[in-house]
């Protein structure tokens, strides 16, 4: 399951964050593979697990990413503070 993970994970579109894998493409991926119908809902539950936990991931760390290049009041030069 993982390495059709990494492989189907190419496929998602990626913009302002990361895309969902398309379902067209779990599905091809399945065929292709030749699973039966139970093995493919099984299959497709697994990808689609694996792909909410990479996002998260992904979601997270751009996150923390986006607040360390943001300057927090602490961060400022002496110069901004507040004049009493």
């Amino acid at each position: 399951y993982v390495s059709r993970f990494w492989e189907l994970s190419t496929d998602r579109q990626v913009g302002m964050g990361v895309g969902p894998i398309p379902h067209s493409r779990v599905l091809e991926c399945a065929g292709r593979h030749g699973l039966d119908p139970d093995t493919t809902l099984l299959f497709v539950r697994m990808i689609y697990a694996m792909d909410d936990a990479f996002r998260e991931w992904t979601r997270k760390k751009q996150e923390k990413a986006a607040a360390k290049a943001s300057p927090t009041p602490s961060a400022r030069p002496s110069r901004w503070k507040e004049r009493r």
